[in-house]
Formats: structure tokens, C-alpha cells, sequence
């Protein structure tokens, strides 16, 4: 017995820096609680995928039926209390929750502006750098009937790749004071639904010196067909989650397709993989420390009503090839002019990938009639630590999950006084692979990455606050409350805006 559990759990030196062998391993350990301690839980999600909670209408998010059926052909988007973008919004104070609850499905118009972008990543801890910020806003539309004119009169821009000598070059053909003039310091928008069939979210590029934005037609999500696939086992489909990454210049290719000198992601992250249905919800596997090439390109089509991804974040264009050439339209040709002018100065680049639900809160709290301080404190409670988050506050999570799960922490105390083989090993092997996703060189860095935010979305999925395994919906984002029920004092995590920063 002992020999067979061994073999089949047995890790190579390699497999040790895979975070999802922490989730096979935990899941065994699991399998050998009671009946009582792994489900019916109060305050937790429930563990078989016949009955989870999903919606059951996707035109209806906000109603309380929402069960999924495992099916393959019912691609949709989930009820915002099971999504990892928007769940966390609903721990906002009850004017702000409501604010989702009720205009989660409608089509919300606002002005976008460079301030709502600059202090968005502010209050995730984003340390971006350079004068153009990268951006992308999951269901979010342009709404200015003016600037969609002005990006459809640019029909005559393109930009042709040419491979010459193994190399291919860009040669643009564009009106450059015509593109210069798609950068305004506001565009009307509107938050809307996510959307598997239609391009409904935004890419931009936030000029933090001339204060303004430029905005592309986009999505953000997989398309409608992959999602199916992946249901069905055929393909692998992810939902890339809210955060700050870095991407650099380089060829995206898939099959026989390849868009040369689009955006590369650059290192390993963590993303969402949809089970048993075609729906992406909080209680499905999340790929820990993986590289599914999540990468920015053309959307392969010059409509708004279809486009191609398996988890890529992709522009409005195609990206066409006739032999040793290939044509680049729409949006897309925009994009590639404007990231080689202006954006891809250094090697890599900084995407800050969040939600216009986001963004409209945040513009509600700035337009209402509040005193300056109210103002403040309404816009510092969307604050939160989510993948690419910074600071001393990010340290303070690290040294918490430490003691959880760490060498000396409760579950591997746990693990070992229950004495049985299972658990021993499984503890033993655990430790490293943990506590290398919260230390460099034996020291916490404060920098809430993919290995830290790993370890979290671990301790989200099967700890939380007693120390005893259950399982748990995980989004990988920690808001306030959370930081308070991990044992965290508020005063430990600044308020990262100021009153200098929502002054008209």
C-alpha cells in the first residue's frame, strides 16, 4: 500500500515549481475527509458540478435561479456572485453592491477618462511604468457614435508585415495626425455584459502625460466555439483573470496563422478552465503557474459579431497572408501603428486587464454630490490585491499565508498530527512548493505575482480562515473584508488614493 501511494504521488525535482500538482495533491487528501467536513458547509460553495449555482437565463445574471446543466451548447456568460471578475464588487458598501446587482446587465453609459484609468491602478497597487499605459475592460463598449466614425474613416490605414531574410518587418501606411487625433481626453462608454459571441470589451492606451486615452473595439474572453470544444475536451480554453501583466513584441501563431509583431505574454500566469459545462464560474480549475500564450492579436475578422480566441485578448482586424505578406486592418493595424511609434520602446510592456463595471462605479462615485472625504472613502473601497499588485501590504498576505501554509503552518501541522501515511506525504511535499511562491531568496518580497497569487487562489480553493480543508469558490483577488478575515489589520493597507487624486 505504501509503495503504490508513493508511486503514484511521486514528484520529480522539476514537478516541484508546478503549482497544480499542489491542487492533485490537496484534492486526494480531500477525498479522505468525512462526508461532514467537505460538504454542506455554512458560508461555503457547494462541490458537485451536477447542482452548482450558475444562471440559468445569461440574459438574467442577477436572478436567484442559476444552476448550469452540464451542456456543451449552452455557452454563457455566469450570475455575477459566481464570476471571479465580478463577485468581489459586492463586498463594496450596499449602495455601491447595489449599483452591480442592478446595472450588472444593463448597457450603463459613462465617460471614460485618463484619471478613472490612473487611479484604477492605483487602487490595485499597479506599479506601472513609462508615459502610455496598456489597458483592456471586460464588458465594456464604445458608445460615441463620433469616435467610431473616426476609427471606420481610418479604412485606408493598414500596416503590411514582410518576411525578408527569416525576419518580418512592418511597414506602415497610415495618416499619422489622423491617429493622433483618436487620442481625446474622454469617450463615452458603457459597461455591458461580457460576451462569448461579440467583441464586448475595449483595449487602450492611456497617454499619462498628454492625459488622454486612445480606445479599440475588443474582446477579452474566449470565443463562443472554443468554449464549446473545451466543454466537449477537444481543446484547451482559459479565461484570462483580472490583473497586470507583461507582455512583449512577437509572432502569434495557431495552426497555420500567424500574425506577426503582436503582443507575446511574457512568463507564466494563472488562469481558469471551465468543467463540465460551457460556463466559466468560480468553482471551476484554476491552471496554476501555466503558459497558455494568452497573447494580444487581431481578432481575426473585420466585424464586431465574431472573433477568434481561446483565451487571447484580441482587436477588431484581420491579419490576412498571400505568401511572404501579411495585410493588417482595422482596429488592429491601429493598434500595431501606435504600439511601434509610441508604446513599444523597452522589451516588454505593462497590460492592466480590469472591468468597465469598474470603471463605472468608479465614475458614479466621482460625479455624485459627496464632500470631498466621502468621495474619498467611496473610491478607496475598490481597493484590492489581484495578480501584479505591489507594496507592504502585498508582504503582510505573504507572511499570513506563510502561517497557513507554510513549513511551520496549520494545515502542515494539521496534515502531520493526523499521523496517516497520505497526509505525511502529501505535507512534505507541499512545503517547498508553497513557500517558494511566497519568498525570494528566504524573504517576503511584497509583490503579489503568479506564485504568490497561486498560493492564495490555494488557500481561497481549500483553507480559508479555520486551517481545516474545505472546498471553496476562488477568484484570486483580495478585497478589504478579505484582508480583515485573514487576520490583517485595515491599518496595515494604505488607502492608495488621496484627495489630491479626485480633485476636479
Amino acid at each position: 500500500m505504501k509503495i503504490q501511494w508513493e508511486e503514484e504521488n511521486k514528484l520529480s525535482p522539476e514537478s516541484k515549481r508546478d503549482y497544480n500538482k499542489v491542487f492533485d495533491l490537496i484534492d486526494r487528501y480531500t477525498k479522505k475527509l468525512s462526508q461532514e467536513e467537505t460538504t454542506n458547509i455554512p458560508g461555503t460553495q457547494p462541490t458537485s458540478r451536477q447542482s452548482v449555482r450558475v444562471c440559468e437565463n445569461s440574459a438574467d445574471p442577477t436572478s436567484d435561479t442559476h444552476i448550469y446543466e452540464n451542456n456543451c451548447s449552452e455557452v454563457k456568460w455566469c450570475h455575477l456572485e459566481d464570476s471571479i471578475d465580478y463577485q468581489h464588487l459586492l463586498e463594496m458598501d450596499s449602495q455601491y453592491a447595489e449599483i452591480v446587482k442592478q446595472k450588472y446587465i444593463l448597457t450603463e453609459k459613462f465617460d471614460l477618462t485618463p484619471k478613472i484609468i490612473t487611479l484604477l491602478a492605483k487602487l490595485n497597487s499597479f506599479s506601472a511604468n513609462g508615459r502610455y499605459l496598456l489597458f483592456g475592460l471586460r464588458g465594456c463598449i464604445i458608445k460615441d457614435e463620433n469616435y467610431i466614425s473616426k476609427l471606420s474613416d481610418l479604412k485606408n490605414n493598414k500596416v503590411v508585415s514582410k518576411l525578408t531574410s527569416e525576419r518580418w518587418k512592418d511597414i506602415f501606411h497610415a495618416d499619422d495626425s489622423a491617429i493622433e487625433q483618436l487620442f481625446v481626453s474622454k469617450i463615452e462608454v458603457a459597461h455591458t455584459l461580457p460576451d462569448h459571441k461579440n467583441l464586448n470589451c475595449i483595449i487602450g492606451i492611456c497617454d499619462l502625460q498628454q492625459n488622454k486615452i486612445l480606445l479599440l473595439r475588443a474582446s477579452t474572453v474566449p470565443t463562443e466555439n472554443f468554449v464549446k470544444k473545451a466543454c466537449q475536451k477537444q481543446m484547451k480554453v482559459n479565461l484570462l483573470p483580472t490583473g497586470l501583466y507583461k507582455y512583449r513584441k512577437g509572432h502569434h501563431s495557431s495552426g497555420d496563422t500567424i500574425i506577426p509583431n503582436a503582443l507575446r505574454e511574457n512568463g507564466r500566469v494563472n488562469v481558469l478552465r471551465t468543467i463540465g459545462n460551457a460556463v466559466f464560474t468560480d468553482l471551476d480549475i484554476w491552471d496554476l503557474y501555466t503558459n497558455p500564450a494568452d497573447n494580444i492579436h487581431a481578432s481575426r475578422k473585420d466585424i464586431t459579431t465574431s472573433f477568434s480566441s481561446a483565451g487571447c485578448n484580441v482587436i477588431l482586424g484581420s491579419a490576412k497572408r498571400t505568401e511572404n505578406t501579411v495585410v493588417h486592418k482595422k482596429d488592429w493595424a491601429i493598434f500595431k501603428h501606435v504600439l511601434a511609434k509610441k508604446v513599444l520602446n523597452d522589451s516588454t510592456t505593462e497590460y492592466m486587464l480590469l472591468t468597465g463595471m469598474e470603471a463605472y462605479i468608479l465614475s458614479t462615485i466621482l460625479s455624485k454630490s459627496l464632500s470631498l472625504e466621502d468621495k474619498l472613502k467611496a473610491v478607496n473601497s475598490l481597493k484590492r490585491i489581484r495578480i501584479g499588485s505591489e507594496g507592504s501590504h502585498v508582504e503582510q498576505v505573504q507572511k499570513k499565508l506563510d502561517e497557513y501554509l507554510g513549513r511551520n503552518g496549520k494545515l502542515i501541522k494539521s496534515m502531520n498530527k493526523n499521523r496517516d501515511l497520505s497526509s505525511m506525504v502529501i505535507a512534505s511535499r507541499l512545503t517547498n512548493i508553497i513557500e517558494s511562491g511566497l519568498k525570494i531568496n528566504g524573504n517576503y518580497d511584497g509583490k503579489f505575482f503568479t506564485k504568490s497569487s497561486s498560493v492564495y487562489i490555494l488557500w481561497q480553493k481549500f483553507i480559508r480562515n479555520d486551517g481545516r480543508l474545505k472546498k471553496y469558490a476562488a477568484d484570486g483577488i483580495i478585497t478589504p473584508n478579505d484582508f480583515v478575515n485573514m487576520e490583517l489589520q485595515s491599518s496595515l493597507w494604505a488607502d492608495p488614493v488621496s484627495i489630491s487624486d479626485i480633485n476636479p
